[in-house]
């Protein structure tokens, strides 16, 4: 070291990003691993969600250009932002509003088998079908997401418009193998549902495979599992 040079001070430390609050500032470690804990519950709760990924229309940037978002990711949002923010409710009303959401999920389920009921008697043509079934999920989502903070005035796009390759395409892939992981007989065994599923297949066409799943399933009387 030089004479002149002025000793070396402390070394300066960098908070991680994930340890770094909303304006830069160092996050209590209590908030940081309760909001990993919250990150973790969310992705739980996502991972047996039944209603598929849906094509949400929005706006993006400060020119608010059109868009397409995920149903997904709005509902794990919401997930979060009220358990980070939960509000004050006696338990009897806690228990109304799961005992509300799972009705919710049921006729999700029996309206979709119903639609391929009519399907498989040649009732309806497999195009028709399915639109029916989307509109089925389209409802239910919007009548799920209304349990949580936000607007449940919700507008999806065609099933057409949604890409190989893009966020809705490659998360109902992944919507598929977690149904696999949750969908059993009485005797433990997965159902195929991944089945037709491969990177190449179009977002109409693996919602046909999820829907011609469910329907199998109410015919071999499989149990589906409740989502609160």
């Amino acid at each position: 070291m030089m004479a002149d040079e002025p000793p070396p001070g402390p070394a300066r430390t960098v908070a991680p990003a994930a340890a770094l609050g909303p304006h830069g500032d160092s996050m209590p470690a209590p908030e940081r691993h309760c909001r990993q804990n919250i990150d973790a519950m969310v992705a739980f709760r996502m991972l047996t969600f039944p209603v598929p990924p849906l094509p949400l229309v929005s706006n993006q940037g400060e020119d608010a250009r059109d868009a397409t978002a995920s149903s997904w990711d709005l509902l794990a949002s919401a997930m979060r932002c009220q358990m980070l923010c939960p509000a004050e409710a006696a338990l009897d009303a806690q228990q109304r509003t799961a005992a509300a959401k799972a009705l919710v999920m049921k006729s999700m389920f029996e309206r979709t088998v119903a639609v391929w009921e009519q399907r498989n008697t040649g009732a309806l043509a497999d195009a028709a079908a399915l639109e029916q079934c989307y509109t089925v999920w389209q409802d239910c989502f919007r009548q799920y997401f209304a349990f949580f903070p936000g607007s449940a005035d919700l507008r999806f796009r065609p099933l057409g418009d949604v890409d190989i390759g893009s966020i809705v395409h490659a998360q109902t892939r992944l919507f598929l193998r977690n149904q696999a992981s949750t969908v059993v007989d009485d005797g433990g065994v997965l159902t195929d549902i991944t089945a037709k599923a491969g990177p190449t297949r179009t977002y109409p066409q693996l919602l046909q495979r999820y829907a011609e799943e469910l329907h199998a399933q109410a015919q071999e009387e499989l149990y589906f599992p409740d989502f609160p």
